[in-house]
């Protein structure tokens, strides 16, 4: 499955997070599933989601603690 879900800041207008799977960071774990936080630079191992797992992501991230 390929997919690429992108959360933005749009008043700052910046990216919060984007999961996907574009095949572009071989050099990390569970490739090519991975993870860009706050910005294009910082990546991270990710894992396959559907676009509900994801929703559920950044509801409980914006509900808070």
């Amino acid at each position: 499955m390929d997919y690429r879900y992108q959360w933005m800041d749009v008043e700052r207008k910046r990216l919060r997070r984007r999961w996907d799977s574009t095949p572009d960071h071989p050099e990390l774990d569970n490739f090519p599933y991975h993870i860009h936080l706050d910005g294009e630079e910082n990546v991270v191992p990710g894992e396959a989601l559907s676009i509900i797992q994801v929703l559920d992501i950044i509801e409980r991230e914006l509900a808070g603690p």
